[in-house]
This record gives structure tokens, sequence and C-alpha cells, in this order.
């Protein structure tokens, strides 16, 4: 059933790597797990994953890609396994 006033329990873990690039610059590696319990509402848990791969061109520029993967029922594909975000590279993560 369905619960209103459900608690969630979000533990994440991550890893961040960096190290000369050979393209030039530094690469960073920054990644987490993070699983979502319900206690309250059966089913509703699913875990989410999300890389963030950042190299730095110059002084003054990076190249990001930063991507999520989270399970399709939480972004509403039901014919997907898996939901893919890829988002901008101004982020938090990196």
């Amino acid at each position: 059933m369905d619960s209103l006033s459900d608690s969630i329990f979000k533990p994440r873990i991550g890893i961040k790597w960096k190290l000369d690039s050979p393209l030039g610059g530094k690469f960073r590696l920054t990644s987490w797990l993070r699983y979502h319990y319900h206690f309250e509402n059966d089913g509703r848990d699913y875990p989410e994953f999300s890389i963030v791969l950042k190299n730095s061109l110059g002084k003054k520029g990076n190249l990001t890609l930063d991507a999520n993967i989270i399970s399709s029922k939480v972004c509403r594909t039901p014919r997907a396994g898996i939901c893919i975000q890829l988002l901008p590279g101004n982020n938090r993560y990196a």
C-alpha cells in the first residue's frame, strides 16, 4: 500500500579518483551508488548509480560526462529496465 507518511533511508557510497590524463591535463572519475529503501511502501525500493568523467582542457576548461542510472519505475519508462540520464557538465558531484 502506498503511504504518504513513508520514511526513506538512502545510504550512499562513492569513490573519487584523480590522475594525469593521456589527453593532457587532469582526469577525474567520480562515482557513487545509492539505495532508496522505503519503510512503509513495499516494492518501492530501488538503486541509483552515478558516474562522472571529467578531463581538464587547458587552464580554464573541462570536458565532462555525467550519467545517472536509475530504475525504470522511477523515471516512468515501462519498456526499459533502466533509465539513463545524461546531465549538463556543471554539477555538484565532480
